[in-house]
Order: structure tokens, then sequence, then C-alpha cells
């Protein structure tokens, strides 16, 4: 018994049918379709009128009136295309230059500029507006510094005095003679007091700086060692390349252990010593393997002039 194909296919089959393109297997299962639903045959009659039409439009020539009239409407239209793209490039161009516009004048840029100019050492903490009269000096004027303990006195008796405060006024502090004898008597104490004590320290035997000591247990590192790790998942084919290339570039072992001893969880362990020239060389090598980042580490030994230490470990990912 033959399978009857869908009726999805049979539609999709209607063009190779109408082009004998089918095989008579396949078109003589599109007939029997035919002869039972009238929706393919009307499908089928569709399809046939739209091939014929488009085959007749092959015979079509126009003429040069016809051409004409083409022409001028594709004219027409590009015209229209490159107004539109340049009127859209315009508004662009002139809302940028109306946002520059804003941004220059309403944008603080003088405050942007004096801040960048301004003194990286010098912090403003505030700034105060004075009103009153400004206080010159005239030329080979002196001005005498005054104790810090008597200023200190004169603003304690300027706080508690009863005062009225106002902007341009000047006020002066006036001493009664009882306040004016006690703070010369704590004048001449504290400057007896600082003139004995600076006699005492005169009189004291310089001390002996004493030498820093090394703490018990400290290790001076004055060398170094340079160290590196290699992931890759032919650790032991790649392990066994660098002890043939690390040997051919005179290196030797400086641990206990072979080169390219193998651990315990299996990843091989490369600790040795060669000529600077001869690890440019190493390294070069190592990066044609895979990326390779080498970092310095202090170490407790220092090796001789134009000697190096490498610790490098091979492991999988």
């Amino acid at each position: 018994m033959r399978k009857k194909i869908s009726k999805f296919i049979c539609k999709e089959l209607l063009y190779d049918y109408l082009s004998g393109a089918l095989d008579p297997q396949r078109k003589a299962k599109i007939e029997e379709y035919l002869k039972e639903d009238p929706e393919i045959k009307a499908e089928l009659d569709s399809l046939e009128t739209a091939l014929k039409y488009t085959s007749q439009l092959k015979k079509i020539k126009l003429d040069r009136k016809s051409t004409r009239k083409l022409r001028d409407v594709y004219q027409k239209e590009g015209q229209t295309y490159y107004i539109k793209k340049a009127g859209k490039r315009a508004a662009q161009a002139s809302s940028l230059v109306a946002i520059l516009a804003l941004f220059y004048f309403y944008f603080p840029i003088d405050k942007v500029f004096n801040y960048f100019k301004r003194d990286p050492n010098k912090i403003v903490i505030a700034e105060i507006q004075t009103t009153g009269k400004l206080n010159t000096l005239q030329p080979n004027e002196v001005v005498e510094e005054e104790p810090e303990s008597l200023l200190s006195a004169e603003e304690d008796a300027a706080q508690n005095a009863d005062h009225s405060e106002a902007d341009g006024e000047e006020h002066e502090v006036r001493l009664s003679p009882e306040q004016e004898k006690k703070l010369r008597e704590e004048l001449e104490k504290q400057e007896s007091e600082q003139k004995a004590a600076t006699e005492v320290e005169a009189q004291k035997p310089a001390e002996p700086v004493p030498t820093p000591t090394p703490r018990k247990g400290e290790v001076k590192t004055s060398g170094f060692v340079y160290r590196a790790f290699i992931s890759t998942e032919t650790r032991d084919a790649v392990a066994d390349a660098l002890v043939q290339r690390i040997e051919s570039l005179g290196g030797q072992k400086a641990g206990s252990v072979e080169i390219g001893w193998e651990k315990p969880n299996g990843n091989r362990y490369f600790h040795f010593t060669m000529t600077e020239s001869n690890f440019e060389i190493l390294k070069s090598y190592l990066n044609t393997i895979v990326p390779v980042e080498v970092s310095k580490s202090p170490h407790p030994r220092v090796m001789p002039a134009g000697q190096v230490r490498m610790i490098l470990e091979v492991q999988s990912p």
C-alpha cells in the first residue's frame, strides 16, 4: 500500500508539478489530491494563471515616452530623498550648536578653571568678609610681638567685659590695675620657670643614641627568586620538554629535588639556576607554550653576578 502525502506537501509541490519536475510516483499522488480536494485544484489554477502572466511580462516593451515618465518619477524621488537627508543633518547640527551654546552660557566655567588653578597645598576652610578700617604698616615701622599668655589673658578679659558690637566701629579694651598686676606676675613666673628648665637641660650630659639591633628570628633578605606557573592539559608532555630545554640552556637544580620533580598531586616542580642571558631565552620559550607571567619575590640567598634563580610549577587546569 502506497503512503499518502500530506496536504501541506501537496501544496509545496504544485509548482514542481506544473514545471514537470516531479517523478511519476509523486505526480500520480498529486493528481489524486486534485480529484479529491477542490481547494488544491483552485490553488493550482491560480498558480497556473500567475505563471502565464509572468511569462507574458517578458514580452512587454516600453516606448520612449513611457521611459521618460519613469525617469522623471525616479529623479523626483531621488531629489526628495536627498533634501530630506540634508534637512535631517541640518536639524542635528542645529540642536548640537544649541546645546553647546546653553552649556557655555549657563555652566560655571570660571569656577571650574579656578578650581584647577588653585594651589593643592592650601586648604580654604571658609571665606570671611570684614568691614572696617584697614591697618597698614608704614615704612620702617616695627611690629612688636606680644607673649601668647598676655594675648590669651587680654582675649579673656575682652570676652568677659560688657560691650556692644557694631560693624565698622572700633573698641578699646582697658584692664584694671589689679588685672595688669596679675598679668605681669604670671609673665614673670613663666619666664623664670622657662629659664630654670633651660639651665637644667643644658647641664645634663648628652645621652648616646642607641643603635637598633635586629630582632631575634629576623632574616635580612637581599636576594630574589623568579616564580611562574603554567596551567595546561598536556602537563607531563610540557614538563618533559621543559626539562630538556632547561638542561640544554645550562640550568642546574637549586633545591634538594631534581628538575621537573613530580609532586604527590601530580604537578611538576622546577627549582633551578642559570645565567641571565639564557633565562631571557627560557622566558621567550615559555611564552610560546602559554602566556606566562613571571613574578619576582625576595629570597634569603643572594645569587652571584650574572646568575638567576627560578621556581616554576607546571599543573593541570
